[in-house]
């Protein structure tokens, strides 16, 4: 609330607001290893920080399978030809279950937030990921969003930035995505 106030103050004397992200990106833990890792209680981290509604918790904990890596084995890259490796984690869909495969060294609760973005864009219709991108059109030019943007040091490869754009969004600024984007993101809200 208070920062409302002293961006209307600012905004009045033709001052940008303070521009904050929600949950900032946080530093690689190169002491984690898959042994001394405790996933469970990074994920409920997440569930807490990013106020996932605690009725759909048992979803995204029993329904998603959390493998933990200290590198990618030859078996993952057999199993997904087309993983390159570069990225720390992934998300995919197996016999009915979700799974987050992940490097050790980069297991926070972003990660997972980010990872979970993905899993709810699995939840959606092609009408509502339209949906999504008719939505997300509308708000690209919203001052968080283009903050987002600006700040993160990396970019979304155009034939995935619809879907990696919905995962960071919500990783990085959750509750405060601007409010049309919000019915995308099932379960998380």
């Amino acid at each position: 609330m208070l920062e409302k106030i002293i961006n209307f103050i600012l905004a009045i004397f033709g001052i940008k607001p303070i521009l904050r992200l929600t949950h900032p990106e946080e530093d690689i833990a190169p002491y984690q290893t898959a042994a001394n890792t405790d996933a469970a209680a990074i994920r409920l981290k997440w569930l807490v920080d990013w106020k996932v509604p605690k009725e759909n918790w048992d979803i995204f904990i029993g329904n998603v399978q959390v493998v933990v890596f200290d590198y990618w084995t030859p078996e993952i890259f057999a199993k997904f030809p087309t993983f390159s490796g570069k990225a720390p984690a992934f998300t995919f869909a197996e016999n009915g279950q979700r799974y987050i495969y992940i490097l050790a060294p980069w297991l926070n609760a972003g990660i997972f937030a980010h990872e979970n973005g993905h899993t709810s864009w699995f939840m959606l219709t092609e009408d509502q990921k339209r949906g999504f991108s008719e939505a997300y059109d509308k708000v690209k030019k919203d001052p968080l969003i283009v903050y987002l943007f600006d700040k993160k040091p990396y970019g979304n490869p155009d034939d995935e930035k619809d879907i990696e754009d919905h995962a960071d969004i919500y990783r990085f600024l959750a509750e405060k995505m601007p409010a049309p984007l919000k019915p995308f993101y099932p379960l998380l809200f």
